[in-house]
C-alpha cells in the first residue's frame, strides 16, 4: 500500500478518535456505533490479514509484495469515510465548546478574594 494512503488513513483514524470523545458526549449527536458502525466490514478483514501473511511469507523469502487492489480500495474508502466522520466529530466538538463558553458567559463566577493587597485581577 503506498505510504501516503496509509498516512492519510492513519491520520484520518487518529482524528475521528481524538475528537470522538466530545462528540460522544453530546447527547444530541448518533451513539458510538453508528459513529464506528459499518466502516470496517468482515471481508476488509480477510483482505487485511491474507496480504499480512502473503508479506510475512514474501520477507522470508527475501522478496517484496504489493497489496491486492482491493484492499487498497477498500483502505482509501474506509480512509475517506474517516475523514468525514471525524470532521463531523470535529463540527461537533467546536460547538460543544461554543456552547460550554457562551454558558459560562451567562452565569458569571465570582472570583475569590485576593490572597495579597498587592494582587491585582
Amino acid at each position: 500500500m503506498d505510504n501516503d494512503i496509509m498516512k492519510r488513513i492513519a491520520a484520518a483514524v487518529l482524528l475521528g478518535l481524538a475528537l470522538f470523545p466530545a462528540y460522544a458526549e453530546d447527547s444530541r449527536q448518533p451513539s458510538v456505533s453508528s459513529f464506528l458502525g459499518g466502516i470496517v466490514q468482515e471481508r476488509d478483514v480477510d483482505l487485511v490479514f491474507d496480504y499480512l501473511r502473503d508479506a510475512l511469507k514474501a520477507g522470508i523469502e527475501g522478496r517484496e509484495t504489493t497489496p491486492p487492489a482491493e484492499l487498497t480500495q477498500r483502505a482509501e474508502a474506509i480512509g475517506d469515510e474517516l475523514k468525514r466522520r471525524g470532521a463531523a466529530a470535529a463540527r461537533a466538538a467546536i460547538d460543544a465548546i461554543e456552547q460550554s463558553v457562551r454558558d459560562a458567559m451567562r452565569e458569571p463566577r465570582q472570583l475569590p478574594p485576593p490572597t495579597s493587597p498587592n494582587q491585582r485581577i
